[in-house]
């Protein structure tokens, strides 16, 4: 994101998060490994002797927070929505409008991970932009 929204005081904003899981790393870079216990607690054994190990992972938490949206940012949400490609690429094409227009902070890893920002983009637009079309489709 090249640019950054300015925070109005009089909108109201609300702070999201995704969790992910990534993988413990060592000092020297390798993953951190643990091994593999049987419902006594005791290490489970290969053929050789030797503990069975797995890696071990840590969840960690993203935050972004979102501006409310005004009209217009919901409108052109809606557009990306409802035309192009059918099913998860319109939503997370929608929230990424959402987001765009709308992050007033977020963590890095936003701009790096497009797994994790593909996450949030649709949670935003089942936030912001689904309701407003079921709505539409309604009237």
């Amino acid at each position: 994101m090249s640019y950054k929204t300015v925070k109005n005081p009089k909108i109201p904003s609300t702070v999201y998060s995704i969790t992910q899981s990534k993988p413990v790393l060592l000092p020297n870079g390798d993953q951190k490994t643990e091994p593999v216990l049987d419902d006594d607690e005791k290490p489970i054994l290969d053929d050789d002797g030797n503990p069975i190990l797995k890696p071990v992972f840590e969840d960690v938490t993203y935050a972004c927070t979102i501006q409310e949206p005004e009209f217009a940012t919901v409108a052109i949400a809606m557009c990306a929505l409802l035309s192009g490609y059918k099913g998860a690429t319109d939503m997370m094409g929608s929230g990424k409008v959402i987001f765009e227009a709308c992050a007033i902070d977020y963590d890095p890893e936003y701009d790096n991970n497009v797994k994790l920002l593909a996450k949030l983009c649709i949670k935003l637009a089942e936030e912001y932009v689904l309701p407003v079309s079921e709505e539409v489709k309604k009237n």
